[in-house]
């Protein structure tokens, strides 16, 4: 009795760490770094990002939706003491015959630089019924 309570034991553990899904991220592209609300984000050029809304919407699984997998980021980006506010909008994944490497960008000016402000989705991984998505950044010097 004690080896079969033993087995079942062991026979549970095996079928739970198989049902368990794999949760690690992809890599970011070079230059990016994920774009969240709450606090500055730092970004590879020495400038600070600050997320007003970022609204990530994506389709799930089996579902026709009007506007699939968009984000809408509005932003302020900050050198020194200098700001100026970035609203960007761009779809993003399969669903939306988009390739995924598409984004929306503007140019901003900041201490005589211009730079470059280029926003994306991408894909972290999907659950049974949903896809999971983060909004990505990148701020450049031109």
């Amino acid at each position: 009795m004690k080896h079969l309570a033993a087995f079942l034991l062991i026979l549970l553990s095996v079928v739970y760490a198989c049902k368990q899904q794999d949760v690690s991220l992809p890599p970011l592209p070079a230059g990016y770094v994920e774009l969240q609300m709450g606090g500055p984000i730092l970004t590879p050029a020495g400038l600070t990002v600050i997320a007003d809304t970022v609204y990530m919407s994506i389709c799930p699984k089996n579902a026709s939706c009007l506007v699939p997998n968009n984000v809408f980021a509005s932003l302020q980006v900050v050198r020194n003491q200098e700001s100026q506010p970035v609203r960007l909008f761009t779809f993003f994944g399969v669903q939306s015959r988009r390739d995924g490497s598409l984004g929306d960008s503007a140019s901003v000016k900041l201490g005589g630089q211009l730079y470059k402000v280029i926003v994306r989705g991408q894909y972290i991984g999907e659950t049974d019924q949903s896809r999971l998505g983060r909004a990505i950044i990148q701020v450049a010097p031109l």
